[in-house]
């Protein structure tokens, strides 16, 4: 098992409060690999999960089936603050769900909101998908979050369409 990208602490010490830790975890087959830091493997997967769970479904009243097949085939990253999930996103690379490379389920819980965690997490997941060869990324955006998806070289590539009762459009970011 490898740790693909532990965050330094000069780079979480730019962003983040203090006791924060980045980790990102790779899911294969139902097997999570190495989780840097405090906290069990499983019991981190479980604590994603549960989170995914309290936004998506809880918080945004959303009653449709949050964990889905994908997750063996995705990257996990995860911001921890105090040994608390605040942050997660997963990515794929290209053809798995999309013909290009993909950031999907990006959340922020309410504890970890107004603290830069949602820009390191999209600064982090894009750096992998460079690394890992891939020059295009699309994702599935809820309308509102629009232009902070455009700060980041992304556009616009659908009108608004409602998906599970939320307004998204696809929007998609091509490397120059």
């Amino acid at each position: 098992m490898n740790i693909l990208h532990q965050a330094t602490e000069q780079e979480l010490k730019a962003v983040l409060p203090e006791k924060t830790a980045g980790y990102i975890i790779k899911a294969r087959k139902g097997e999570v690999g190495l989780i840097a830091g405090g906290g069990g493997v499983y019991e981190d997967l479980y604590l994603i999960l549960m989170e995914r769970v309290n936004v998506f479904v809880v918080e945004q009243t959303c009653p449709y089936p949050e964990i889905d097949h994908r997750d063996q085939e995705a990257l996990h990253l995860i911001a921890k603050e105090n040994g608390v999930i605040v942050a997660y996103c997963r990515i794929f690379q290209n053809g798995i769900m999309y013909k290009e490379a993909s950031i999907g389920r990006v959340l922020v819980t309410q504890a970890g909101r107004k603290k830069g965690y949602g820009k390191l997490l999209l600064i982090k997941a894009l750096e992998k998908l460079s690394e890992l060869g891939e020059t295009s990324v699309k994702i599935q955006a809820q309308a509102y979050l629009k232009s902070f998806y455009e700060s980041f070289g992304f556009k616009a590539v659908s009108d608004v369409y409602d998906e599970d009762g939320i307004p998204h459009l696809d929007m998609v970011k091509t490397e120059r």
